[in-house]
């Protein structure tokens, strides 16, 4: 797209995948005509369970995106990476997640609504684009790339958390796209407030837990960031 350790006990490891594997929801989105509906969805999960984030799983460097020589298995929702030390960076519009077994990650519906498009992407990295609408009329979609074996079809209507397919090989993204204005935007600022402090401190223990075992601390610079996760709140989309 366009864009621990400190050793991770296995009671923090469980709590974060508790916290990050989705949350209840409410009702589905539906189609139907009418005016244009600008409203933001509400965001119930990141797509992907926590497990993928585990480093003890995931240490295999081959897969992990470089940041100029420097690892990380999360990229943040405006987080640079470069294919090499050499390469210039380019921003990352979306929330990445690197994995090495993406049989084990299913990916969920991380909004209520219909399934607006599904993107073909086989012949360039093997999987699919999946973007869910609130409804018919909105324009705003939830972008879920890099998604293998789908559960569904356009036109479905999905609820959140609802499985839709699982983690493609290598990495998983997940954006906000509001398509009038062809802008990504951070989907924390968009979570459920019932979860939204339970996901941002998930978040940065994630970050925080990435850096001690990496023994970088500087790999997030979680200084800069008005939520968790989001070194941006937005940026456009190419």
């Amino acid at each position: 797209m366009k864009k621990i350790v400190r050793q991770i006990t296995s009671g923090s490891f469980l709590m974060l995948v508790s916290m990050l594997a989705g949350c209840s929801s409410g009702g589905s989105g539906s189609g139907g005509s009418g005016a244009t509906d600008t409203t933001a969805p509400v965001v119930y999960n990141l797509g992907i369970d926590a497990s993928a984030w585990d480093p003890v799983e995931n240490n295999n460097t081959a897969v992990l995106a470089v940041e100029g020589n420097r690892y990380k298995l999360f990229i943040e929702f405006g987080g640079t990476e470069s294919a090499d030390a050499t390469t210039d960076p380019f921003y990352h519009l979306t929330f990445r997640i690197h994995d090495n077994d993406p049989t084990s990650y299913p990916v969920r519906a991380t909004i209520d609504g219909i399934v607006k498009a599904i993107d073909d992407q086989q012949a360039v990295s093997g999987d699919f684009e999946v973007r869910i609408a609130p409804n018919a009329n909105s324009v705003w979609v939830a972008v879920l790339d890099h998604v293998d074996d789908l559960s569904i079809s356009v036109g479905d209507t999905v609820t959140a958390d609802q499985v839709i397919g699982v983690a493609s090989p290598a990495y998983f993204e997940f954006n906000l796209l509001n398509t009038s204005e062809q802008r990504s935007y951070c989907p924390m600022q968009y979570l459920d407030p019932a979860a939204a402090a339970t996901y941002e401190a998930a978040l940065s223990s994630v970050m925080a837990n990435w850096e001690s075992y990496r023994g970088d601390t500087t790999l997030y610079d979680e200084g800069t960031m008005g939520i968790a996760g989001c070194r941006v709140d937005s940026g456009e989309s190419s």
